[in-house]
């Protein structure tokens, strides 16, 4: 089996339109812009008990492996998105912790591409991970409140 080798650092890209200058690109320590704990949201996942999107995320993982031997993903850390039990279809990714020491975004997004590009088709997603606590951008917005005139 062919373990994961650490990349040189190169700057990540998190809109189409930005784009990594040279002289960045070729420094190998990432600038400190961004905070450890940087995380991936995989979704569209099973979601038939609490445990189902754990167990489908960590089958994506280990298949997406088997399919690319000769580029597999970093070690991975997977936990699920809510410790109640309640059942969601999706989890939280980031990378192992002897990876993680000084944060590398560029790692993430190479891993989002790869699996969004991998699992499109079949209903999963993969995105950035953009606050704390539950995925937010996926809440529907609650309706408007409507006063009610007093009367004087």
């Amino acid at each position: 089996m062919t373990t994961y080798t650490l990349p040189p650092y190169k700057p990540p890209v998190f809109a189409p339109h930005e784009q990594a200058d040279d002289q960045s690109a070729n420094d190998a320590t990432p600038p400190g812009l961004l905070a450890p704990g940087v995380e991936l949201i995989i979704g569209g996942l099973d979601r038939a008990n609490p445990g189902s999107a754990l167990d489908d995320a960590r089958r994506i993982v280990n298949e997406y492996n088997a399919a690319h031997p000769e580029q597999l993903l970093p070690p991975l850390k997977l936990r699920p998105a809510s410790t109640n039990q309640t059942p969601l279809d999706y989890v939280y990714v980031h990378l192992d912790p002897h990876l993680d020491k000084i944060p590398r975004p560029d790692i993430l997004q190479d891993t989002m591409l790869r699996l969004v590009e991998a699992y499109r088709d079949r209903g999963q997603w993969v995105k950035w991970k953009i606050s704390k606590g539950l995925d937010k951008s996926r809440q529907a917005p609650s309706p408007p409140r409507t006063r009610t005139p007093r009367s004087c």
